[in-house]
């Protein structure tokens, strides 16, 4: 992710009022980048590569003329087109704020009908605008749905159009890729994707065997977006997606970042420089992290450090205990004395106490990850979920600066949902 390796890219969109502010997300051809225009908007920039047969050009400089005229609410707007060089162009689109569909099924796969509708009718319907221009996406897949804020499914990767290429395997059609209906294939199959998820049998939610079969008829039949969308509608009320905490799309984007993966592809195409933008949400609030209380994060080198992720396992849990017990005596166990952590639980303490409260807490931890070091504290991304009496709450994710004493690992600050997720602005190396 260095702009040398998009020589020109930062001087010609200055010329235009744009300045680069650093990567945004990386896919299987290139880089995206987030920039700004002169009024301070955010935008995304993909370079495209048309350094290919002039037949293969004309086309994609004619696809490129359609997709200008295209304007739909369901479908990043297409803001500019900026020449690099003989060949290179770069496409400015609109930024959406929110996480991928593919970030929201990892964390919560179990989607209802409803959300299933409130999915893939705008999809289908921004479908339907492109191929009334006579274009068609190429690459529908979970990681090329940004869901905005409110839910909105807004279909991304405006490169695809231009260049055609290969689709996401598990979405693509293996016989109608690259044609209007084998976007309609895609679309049922990220419908599918989502309903299976939910491990509900036939009948058990409304309308979940009725989207089932609309959605399976639509990858025989190769239906039209517009008869999907109107038989989506017949088939279940729509009602909102319901998206995880902030804080948890944190932990998956931190995951996903010092974890990616290639993007298998079923047709792929070496000369196009296609690229996937990642999560402006979920990407800012990773970099939150690095931006809390200030001072330089030291990312690791290597995929974690085991002893501090199983002490703050370890740690949580014990809070738990600790808190049940009800003895204020017992947060050193946890907390280093005196910290912004043992003093917040030793609050929470005498809190629980003049009201007279007794409770029973147990915390399960889901998943630890060690994120570096900073001003000599591990930091230490937990997701857990936490019961209190027979109660069991939504998994959070908050995370663990820790400190390495003489009696073992203990906590000396918390940064919750605020502190790692409260950030909008794109930030990036070249950040001002």
């Amino acid at each position: 992710m260095d702009l040398a390796t998009e020589p020109g890219l930062t001087s010609a969109l200055r010329a235009r009022g744009y300045q680069v502010r650093g990567p945004a997300g990386v896919g299987a051809g290139g880089t995206a980048w987030a920039a700004s225009d002169s009024d301070g908007r955010r935008v995304v920039v993909g370079v495209l590569d048309l350094d290919v047969t002039l037949a293969e050009r004309r086309a994609a400089v004619d696809r490129l003329d359609r997709l200008r005229e295209v304007e739909h609410p369901h479908l990043a707007r297409l803001v500019d087109v900026v020449a690099l060089d003989g060949h290179r162009t770069a496409l400015v689109t609109e930024a959406v704020d929110g996480p991928t569909v593919g970030a929201v099924l990892s964390v919560r796969p179990a989607w209802t009908p409803g959300e299933v509708v409130t999915l893939v009718v705008p999809l289908a319907e921004a479908l339907g605008a492109l191929h009334a221009h006579g274009l068609v996406h190429g690459d529908l897949a979970p990681e090329n749905v940004v869901l905005a804020p409110g839910g909105r499914p807004v279909l991304i990767d405006l490169a695809g159009i231009v260049l055609g290429g290969g689709g996401t395997r598990g979405f693509a059609s293996p016989r109608g890729h690259g044609t209007p209906s084998g976007d309609v294939h895609a679309l049922a199959r990220l419908g599918l994707a989502a309903l299976r998820g939910s491990g509900m049998p036939d009948g058990e939610a409304p309308g979940h065997r009725e989207v089932r079969a609309v959605l399976e008829s639509a990858l025989l039949d190769r239906a039209d977006p517009a008869a999907l969308a109107a038989a989506c509608f017949d088939a279940a009320v729509p009602e909102p997606v319901d998206l995880p905490d902030t804080a948890v799309l944190t932990r998956v984007a931190l995951t996903r970042l010092t974890d990616a993966r290639d993007v298998e592809r079923t047709l792929p195409d070496p000369r196009a420089a296609r690229w996937r933008r990642a999560t402006a949400l979920t990407a800012a609030a990773v970099c939150a992290v690095v931006l809390v209380a200030g001072g330089a994060l030291v990312l690791p080198k290597r995929p974690g450090d085991p002893d501090v992720t199983v002490a703050a396992t370890h740690l949580t849990e014990r809070r738990a205990e600790v808190l049940t017990a009800g003895d204020p005596s017992r947060l050193v166990e946890v907390a280093v004395e005196g910290s912004p952590a043992f003093t917040a639980d030793q609050a929470l303490m005498a809190s629980l106490e003049s009201r007279g409260e007794d409770p029973h807490v147990q915390a399960r931890v889901l998943e630890a990850q060690w994120l570096g070091r900073r001003d000599g504290r591990d930091l230490v991304a937990v997701t857990f979920a936490q019961r209190v009496g027979g109660t069991e709450s939504e998994p959070r994710a908050v995370v663990l600066a820790l400190v390495e004493t003489p009696e073992g690992w203990r906590v000396m600050d918390v940064l919750g949902h605020v502190e790692v997720g409260d950030v909008s602005a794109p930030v990036g190396p070249l950040a001002g």
